[in-house]
């Protein structure tokens, strides 16, 4: 599909359900390129864009974009769970009080339904990182299971992944691919506790 016809789809939707705002979350951890994607989104440099070790969104900010009679409205947000691998306890008491900070901020904002939320996690860090997981547990401790309705995980970061031997690139990212939604399904299923519907 072109993106013409994906906004036809998208404007068609709306209509139906009486919409004329539509709102996104975008989350995860410090430099999973959550900037980058609202960027994309937007289709303008809006966010700051950092490295993945230090962040440039310090607060939760929404950027408007309105195709023909819809606004949409793009939510980025700090990353949680910062340095949590830091094993000094003054340290990572600092961490969760800014996480809290973040929360508490996120929940102030953000007064209208979000119609998606998307996790962002880097695919090419190789592993479902504790960090993440941690992220994802504290979203969801904070605004309900309610939050995985409308939620994707997206795999930033793809471009990179490539069989550190030299193999055949497609074959190792669908093998790449197929370990990460193994993880994150049992993730989502074992300790969040999302019914298998939703998980899918």
């Amino acid at each position: 599909a072109t993106l013409e016809v994906v906004k036809d789809h998208f404007l068609e939707w709306c209509s139906r359900k009486d919409r004329n705002t539509f709102s996104l979350l975008i989350t995860g951890k410090t430099g999973v390129g959550k900037s980058s994607l609202v960027n994309a989104l937007v289709g303008e440099r809006v966010a700051e864009e950092g490295d993945d070790k230090f962040s440039c969104t310090d607060k939760v900010t929404s950027y408007d974009i309105d195709i023909k009679d819809v606004r949409i409205r793009v939510w980025d947000t700090p990353g949680l769970r910062d340095d949590d691998d830091d094993d000094d306890e003054e340290h990572k008491e600092d961490v969760t009080r800014r996480d809290k900070k973040y929360l508490a901020e996120m929940q102030s904002k953000i007064k209208e339904q979000l119609d998606l939320v998307i996790f962002c996690l880097r695919m090419d860090d190789k592993r479902f990182h504790l960090d993440d997981k941690k992220t994802f547990k504290i979203l969801t401790d904070c605004f309900g299971k309610e939050l995985w309705k409308n939620a994707v995980i997206a795999l930033t970061f793809a471009n990179n992944v490539k069989d550190p031997a030299g193999g055949d690139r497609e074959a190792y990212f669908r093998q790449d691919l197929s370990k990460w939604k193994n993880s994150i399904n049992f993730f989502l299923s074992e300790k969040i506790k999302l019914d298998s519907e939703r998980v899918q």
